[in-house]
């Protein structure tokens, strides 16, 4: 399972609408940049780092991995799902209020695991280290997204 997410503008949203299978492939692009995310295998610690749960979707943090409108068909992990650019816009504040060192504190392996977060390899020494870049990757990519004014396309693919 990997996540990736996508930020478009209001018109290839509209031509989303119209073919909601085409996000799947606007989601498989192997050059991310600006416009695209990967989190990889990841994906889920992240969301526990942001929220300390596994799968809660509440608040700001819990939309950035996990949230937006579904829409299109199951990929296997749930429907693609669309961020709206004044939600995208949240998402963009919310990850700019982090700090590592809050991060780390609440990265707790034991209840990782416990709660079945995806992959389980949690108890590795450092392991949350690996995980801190992949924040600011996020903070990287819903700022810009935000400072364009964008939709975010995400899903579990």
């Amino acid at each position: 399972m990997l996540w990736a997410a996508r930020a478009l503008g209001t018109g290839e949203v509209h031509r989303l609408r119209d073919d909601p299978d085409a996000a799947w492939d606007l989601l498989d692009d192997p050059d991310p940049g600006d416009d695209v995310v990967h989190l990889n295998k990841e994906w889920h610690g992240v969301h526990w780092l942001l929220t300390g749960t596994a799968w809660d979707a509440g608040g700001p943090l819990g939309q950035v991995i996990l949230g937006g409108e579904e829409f299109g068909e199951d990929g296997g992990y749930g429907p693609p799902r669309l961020l709206a650019p004044a939600d995208v816009a949240d998402l963009a504040a919310a990850l700019r209020t982090l700090r590592r060192d809050e991060l780390r504190s609440g990265f707790d392996p034991a209840a990782l695991s416990a709660a079945g977060v995806y992959p389980d390899v949690w108890a590795e020494p450092n392991i949350v280290e690996s995980l801190l870049p992949y924040v600011e990757q996020l903070r990287a990519f819903y700022g810009a997204a935000a400072d364009r004014g964008a939709w975010v396309l995400q899903a579990i693919v």
